[in-house]
């Protein structure tokens, strides 16, 4: 059996490292928007105007993701956006059809995380 080449090696060691960092990038980015939104959502009065582009921003993102991700699941339950969002749900400048979508792929992502836990429990 040939072993790897040395080159083939660090090029899979920078590939991981780099997958590494991007992953640390996207969970800040996730825990800034996150935070940014439920401050929109719980500010006194109307619904601050970057509430709707920053929830528009969540759903593209739980939509574009393919896997769980324990990271996005952590800042959706450690922000409180489910109760953010819904306290907002009857506002029309937010617009519900939006916020439903959230609230029912945040749900189903972090549903599908207790199912996966509970079956290797199990």
């Amino acid at each position: 059996m040939a072993r790897p080449c040395m080159r083939c090696k660090a090029r899979r060691g920078i590939a991981r490292a780099a997958a590494g960092v991007a992953s640390e990038i996207q969970a800040w980015i996730d825990r800034e928007n996150v935070a940014r939104l439920v401050a929109a959502l719980r500010s006194d009065g109307a619904v601050d105007a970057t509430a709707r582009p920053l929830l528009a921003d969540l759903e593209t993102r739980l939509l574009s993701v393919d896997r769980f991700d324990s990271r996005l699941q952590r800042a959706l339950l450690q922000y409180g956006v489910f109760t953010a969002v819904e306290a907002k749900l009857g506002d029309p400048a937010l617009g519900d059809g939006c916020a439903t979508a959230v609230l029912e792929k945040a749900a189903t992502m972090t549903a599908g995380k207790k199912t996966v836990e509970g079956r290797r429990r199990g």
